[in-house]
């Protein structure tokens, strides 16, 4: 008898992408400051920088507020189009399945509710909801994975076909924190992440992206480049990872 070769898939969104977790803690900091972003061009924001649009806001309260978060952030956060991405993400590839791939049998979904300290139960309510939501029908679970932890090494031990995360370069750099040597890439495994830069002055000054030849330089696309040994990069709209605001100006 043969014995089958197949296996599953596994998929990791974390809550940060699910929820937004920006405006929740902008709203704790201040009310008014949620009212203020959500009142501008809030899903086609280049970065993060809202003390650039808050009076009375800081970067580093924000910044400070926001490595702080914990569940009261989640419980005021509200979700985000991730679980449509997410859905669509599943559904292709049981497609697949159903069809016949020739390595993968079956999908799961890890939900990383790290860096959020939650209790069995929370976890569970958190799974069926996601399941729910995202209208999935395979295995969702949720796991509580530090981003020291989540290598290249990790992610290709854990079989992890994509990722869908939100702090893009805290990721990074957490992860090749420990490694004095290149490390052993995935590039076959997709992260998908925003595309939002550290500074609006990146994008605002053109002269700082122009080649010898003229071009202008996406950043994006050079992130993508230079980090296509590590892993595939897949840089998406902001809007994706964003409370859907029925405010915001068209």
């Amino acid at each position: 008898m043969e014995t089958s070769t197949t296996k599953e898939i596994r998929l990791m969104v974390e809550l940060d992408a699910l929820q937004d977790t920006r405006i929740a803690t902008l709203a704790i900091l201040n009310p008014s400051y949620a009212s203020k972003v959500l009142s501008g061009n809030y899903t086609r924001r280049h970065s993060d920088e809202f003390h650039l649009d808050v009076p009375g806001l800081t970067e580093e309260a924000y910044k400070e507020a926001y490595a702080k978060r914990d569940v009261t952030t989640l419980q005021n956060s509200l979700p985000t189009p991730v679980v449509f991405l997410l859905s669509d993400t599943v559904k292709d590839i049981e497609r697949d399945i159903i069809i016949g791939h020739p390595v993968y049998n079956d999908v799961v979904v890890d939900v990383n509710t790290y860096p959020y300290q939650l209790t069995a139960e929370e976890q569970y309510l958190i799974a069926d909801a996601v399941k729910e939501n995202s209208s999935l029908v395979c295995k969702v679970q949720c796991v509580y994975i530090p981003y020291k932890t989540l290598t290249t090494e990790y992610i290709r031990n854990a079989e992890y076909g994509a990722l869908i995360i939100y702090n893009f370069r805290q990721w990074l750099y957490e992860s090749l924190e420990g490694y004095s040597d290149k490390p052993n890439g995935v590039p076959d495994v997709s992260l998908i992440v925003p595309a939002l830069l550290d500074s609006r002055a990146t994008a605002a000054d053109e002269a700082l992206r122009t080649l010898p030849n003229g071009k202008t330089l996406d950043p994006f696309d050079s992130v993508t480049h230079t980090l296509s040994y590590l892993i595939g990069c897949r840089f998406i709209d902001a809007a994706n990872y964003s409370l859907v605001n029925i405010l915001e100006k068209p």
